[in-house]
């Protein structure tokens, strides 16, 4: 498969809670995920429990939207805007914005996925009201 193959597989697997897919389109011991709450994740064993783990929920939905994607001769880069909703019984809807940066690598004839980054998408704090501002000298 190409970059561009192995990445459409990459997000096919993660929409459909396909993990045997997923693990087609990685290495086999080391990437690095950096997830949304900033926890490091560096084995392809942990990357995969993380995911069977998540994959056993039927109750979340995951939209997609290619932002941009770069090819070289050895690196693909991805950016992916993300819309992720929860509607678990018994808990409030959620509805959670992303940025998901993957990268992945040639290793022979195959491209595997060697990092991702989650971003949430957080509203900007509004300014200060002027009151509260600091007088000036």
């Amino acid at each position: 498969m190409n970059f561009r193959e192995t990445l459409n597989l990459h997000i096919r697997a993660l929409q459909t809670r396909d993990l045997t897919s997923l693990v087609k389109t990685l290495p086999t011991e080391r990437l690095t995920l950096v997830m949304s709450d900033g926890r490091l994740v560096q084995t392809v064993r942990e990357f995969v429990k993380l995911h069977s783990d998540w994959f056993a929920s039927d109750t979340w939905s995951l939209r997609t939207e290619l932002v941009s994607a770069v090819e070289g001769a050895d690196v693909g880069l991805a950016l992916l805007h993300l819309d992720y909703r929860d509607h678990a019984q018994g808990r409030p809807p959620t509805r959670e914005t992303s940025y998901l940066t993957l990268a992945f690598q040639r290793q022979g004839d195959c491209w595997v996925m060697v990092h991702d980054q989650n971003t949430p998408i957080r509203k900007a704090a509004p300014p200060p009201p002027e009151s509260a501002a600091l007088p000036s000298d």
